[in-house]
């Protein structure tokens, strides 16, 4: 029974002491809190089919497509996930990885199957067997020419060999996000396993336009390729009309384009257009016709540059935060408190007509560590305002309430009450566990005297009770008074 009080006593203890320990540590903890909101947009690799305006361009091709390059906003569509056969825009795609696993100062050798390999009735520039050509040079060919052998020595240069590199394009639109294209060949000719459609097209191009390589390559409208180890300089000329000031069908906003064709496939024509700040990629697919596919892919860019407007998408009161200011003194920082922030006026971005607030997102960046002093109307950071995973433009976040620089002498006073508190407060915690210690001390001590106390009082008890039922009839009488004091603790049996 001795030993549980003992114990009892001792857990007590423990937790008195561990409570009075996280009590003082919690006193000298400081946290701070940021009361800033924001908003963040999900990445994806889709085309925002978002378009709700109601209109018949009449376009006369099987299918087509119209997206916002930078947002990749669909703005219109005509069975743009029909499966049809691309011809020679698969080329797109053969120069996008040539810019991404090339080397624009190697040299490519046509080998035979290169020259050789490409079908009857291919298109061509005339490269020999064992004919050395820049790399660069070999993708204006591919580009502007549309030279099938070119497409051949190009993907053995890179992957060794035509097929591997034919699964590397398959790899690519799989990671762009093509659920309906398959390639056979690095040039379009046609297979009846090499297929696609307008909506996986306007996803490649649109990543193709976004590399600078290839974007300086397929905006080009001529191109020399100087003498080779065979042959003497090259003369190459976009077979794209619409990039052709000379041409009736020229397009006064084209950027670059890639046209193609066979006799499955018929006319198929990819065009890239700017005006102003807005880019568009049209493709039309399965046209009956060049003439048809160049009328069709005006009236598709005609159609989407209309759209445009500026359009207020944020208001200067939609974000509201706080940030922490801070000030910095003999290496050591405060913290002064929290300033309010707000928006530096609305955001407007050019969007197309259905596009509005709602869908855009926004994403709060502020600066680290704001000194202080801060005056009213200090940027303090941006917003990021998002149109699916298109950053659209920045707006300014600027301090709403500002906050005074605390002077040194404060500081330095400051700095000795808080030296003067960490002193105390390691003083109380010295203290404290000396006064833990001593009242174990005295616990332990207590108890160890009443038990050594018990110890004794029975030893003596026992002592008499043996002296009076073995002594004789002397000790009898000469203990009898004892008899009398003990009998009342004891029953003795006789």
């Amino acid at each position: 029974m001795i030993f549980k009080k003992f114990f009892a006593y001792i857990t007590i203890i423990s937790i008195i002491a561990l409570n009075a320990s996280v009590t003082i540590l919690a006193e000298t903890e400081t946290t701070t809190e940021s009361a800033v909101s924001e908003s963040t947009s999900e990445t994806t690799t889709a085309l925002i089919d978002t378009h709700g305006v109601d209109t018949d361009l009449s376009i006369n091709a099987e299918a087509c497509i119209l997206i916002d390059a930078e947002t990749g906003v669909v703005i219109y569509e005509k069975n743009s996930h029909e499966v049809l056969y691309p011809a020679s825009i698969t080329k797109i795609m053969t120069v996008l990885l040539a810019c991404e696993e090339g080397n624009m100062s190697d040299t490519v050798v046509h080998s035979e199957n290169a020259v050789f390999g490409i079908g009857e009735g291919s298109s061509h520039i005339g490269m020999d067997v064992g004919e050395e050509v820049n790399f660069e040079d070999a993708l204006y060919g591919i580009l502007l020419e549309s030279a099938n052998e070119v497409c051949m020595a190009v993907a053995e240069h890179i992957d060794g060999t035509v097929e591997k590199f034919v699964d590397r394009m398959n790899e690519k639109a799989a990671e762009l996000g093509c659920k309906d294209t398959h390639f056979a060949n690095p040039h379009g000719y046609h297979d009846d396993n090499h297929y696609t459609t307008c909506y996986d097209m306007a996803l490649i191009t649109k990543a193709a336009v976004h590399n600078d390589e290839f974007l300086k390559i397929f905006s080009t409208v001529d191109h020399t390729i100087p003498p080779t180890n065979k042959n003497v300089e090259r003369y190459l000329h976009n077979k794209d009309k619409m990039m052709r000031p000379t041409s009736p069908y020229y397009y006064e906003n084209i950027i670059g384009g890639k046209t193609g064709f066979h006799d499955q496939a018929l006319n198929t024509l990819v065009s890239y257009a700017g005006k102003d700040d807005v880019r568009l990629i049209s493709v039309v697919m399965k046209d009956n016709g060049a003439a048809l596919a160049y009328e069709d892919s005006a009236n598709l860019l005609d159609y989407g540059f209309s759209l445009y407007e500026n359009k207020s998408l944020v208001s200067s009161d939609a974000y509201s935060g706080e940030i922490p200011v801070i000030q910095n003194y003999k290496d050591k920082v405060y913290q002064l408190g929290n300033i309010s922030l707000k928006l530096d006026g609305d955001f407007s971005a050019k969007v197309p007509s259905f596009v509005d607030a709602s869908q855009v997102s926004v994403k709060p960046q502020l600066d680290e560590n704001i000194q202080a002093p801060v005056e009213v109307g200090t940027t303090v950071g941006v917003l990021d305002v998002y149109y699916g995973d298109y950053l659209l433009g920045k707006a300014n976040i600027v301090a709403a309430t500002g906050i005074d620089a605390v002077p040194e002498s404060d500081l330095e006073h400051q700095e000795r009450m808080e030296n003067l508190k960490a002193f105390a407060i390691k003083a109380l915690k010295i203290v404290g566990i000396v006064i833990v210690v001593i009242f174990v001390l005295i616990i332990i001590l207590k108890l160890y005297f009443k038990i050594r106390g018990g110890r004794r009082r029975r030893k003596k008890i026992y002592s008499y009770s043996g002296r009076y039922t073995m002594g004789n009839k002397k000790t009898h009488h000469r203990n009898n008074n004892r008899k009398r004091k003990v009998k009342y603790k004891f029953k003795i049996k006789r």
